[in-house]
């Protein structure tokens, strides 16, 4: 088919459904589902997002304990070894 025989088609295929028109309320019923969607997936993200700073908190928390730990220890050899030493 040439150019111009498919756009006599799309002519004639636009004149002959030119009638036809969605029903009322359509278009806020497609807005408000795309509005529904957008907020559950903002949640999710949301979810998702909160989650990660936790797990990133129980991380940074569980290392000060750790590191805490190792000054701890490394403070009481120290005083230990000063004792000795007097």
């Amino acid at each position: 088919m040439s150019s111009n025989e498919d756009l006599k088609q799309l002519e004639a295929l636009a004149r002959a459904t030119q009638s036809l028109a969605p029903s009322p309320g359509f278009e806020a019923r497609v807005m408000a589902r795309v509005r529904s969607q957008v907020e559950r997936e903002s949640w999710k993200s949301r979810g998702v997002l909160l989650g990660c700073f936790a797990a990133a908190a129980a991380v940074a928390i569980w290392v000060a304990q750790v590191e805490q730990r190792q000054v701890d220890t490394d403070a009481l050899t120290l005083f230990d070894s000063m004792e000795l030493t007097q």
